[in-house]
């Protein structure tokens, strides 16, 4: 059973495609997104290994957010667009390697787990 909608930063899919596992995203989720910031920041250098596994995984996984970001103000850009397109598409989950996106004047409080986490297992190689 696959997961929904993600929308993913920069930082996991580099992580991803240096192991070159960018194919657990699809096994797990039913739609995978990025929006157009965080693809200029991953195509940004494509004498790199890595840039032709992102450009062949990502060609059609590419969203334009809708009006202003005005996120741009409290976090970087590549961030802020992956906050704002996970709120337009009303998406399951945000896939990021950031511990704290938000401005640190903002608490946060524990969210309670009613369930004990589920076990994901890779696929085979």
């Amino acid at each position: 059973m696959k997961n929904g909608l993600i929308i993913s930063d920069a930082g996991p899919i580099f992580s991803l495609a240096i192991i070159d596992r960018l194919e657990v995203l699809n096994s797990l989720f039913d739609e995978v997104y990025i929006p157009k910031a965080v693809w200029d920041e991953l195509a940004r250098d494509q004498n790199t290994s890595i840039y032709s596994i992102i450009v062949e995984f990502f060609n059609d996984k590419v969203k334009e957010i809708s009006g202003f970001n005005e996120l741009t103000f409290i976090m970087d850009y590549g961030e802020s667009e992956v906050v704002k397109l996970y709120t337009e598409l009303q998406a399951d989950y945000l896939l990021t390697r950031e511990v704290s996106s938000t401005p640190r004047e903002v608490s946060c409080p524990p969210r309670e787990v009613s369930s004990p986490p589920r076990e994901v297992s890779s696929p085979p190689r």
